[in-house]
């Protein structure tokens, strides 16, 4: 299309000297630059290079926006993979299981991970594009972090647990369970199996050899 609007522009253009070759006014029509003084004489041509340049205006603009919409997806995937780190960490310096705390505090926390969780596979769902960004920090990377999340569920929904935990355990690992469907059925297009199998390849696909899965 930017050829075909150069060679149109060339030929109602006037001579000048200097004036670049062939596509060159095209060119700096659809980067929205402009030309100086080399302008058609033609009304017609006038018009398409006015057509030409809210045409490069628009896929800059698009571009921009594609780019920019794409970090606050990947902001909320690191979020929640380091949150679970936390929360380990936290329990392995203190020497006690995060589920352990008060019912209230840990229902809460639980139903909150899973709402990110949610989130995060509608982000999926929507930006594919971002499961292809693989995260060099093993703190942020989400395939490391999701076993951490197995564990917390699974815990969750131990029989001393009081009504409220398990209630937020199961939501945990239903919202856990959905969105590793998603990554198998759009992603690694694998058969049915279990969560543990999903998990250690979608940990496969995304962490390098020196990572490793807690």
């Amino acid at each position: 299309m930017r050829l075909s609007f150069a060679r149109s522009i060339r030929r109602g253009a006037p001579a000048a000297e200097g004036r670049q070759g062939e596509g060159g006014s095209g060119s700096w029509s659809l980067t929205t630059l402009g030309f100086g003084d080399k302008t058609p004489t033609d009304p017609t041509l006038r018009l398409l290079i006015t057509a030409e340049a809210a045409v490069g205006f628009a896929w800059l603009t698009a571009g921009n926006s594609w780019i920019l919409s794409i970090y606050p997806v990947l902001s909320r995937r690191r979020t929640l993979a380091q949150r679970l780190f936390l929360l380990h960490t936290a329990g392995a310096k203190s020497g006690r299981s995060f589920v352990d705390l008060d019912s209230d505090v840990v229902a809460a926390t639980l139903n909150d991970l899973a709402g990110l969780l949610t989130q995060v596979r509608m982000d999926l769902t929507q930006s594919s594009i971002t499961y292809y960004f693989a995260d060099s920090e093993r703190l942020l990377s989400l395939p490391a972090a999701l076993p951490l999340c197995v564990q917390l569920a699974n815990d969750g929904l131990a029989d001393n647990r009081s009504e409220s935990v398990q209630w937020a355990a199961i939501t945990l690992r239903e919202a856990l369970r959905c969105y590793l469907e998603t990554v198998r059925d759009r992603f690694l297009c694998t058969p049915e199996g279990p969560p543990e199998r999903v998990l250690a390849e979608y940990a496969a696909a995304h962490l390098r050899e020196r990572d490793t899965i807690i």
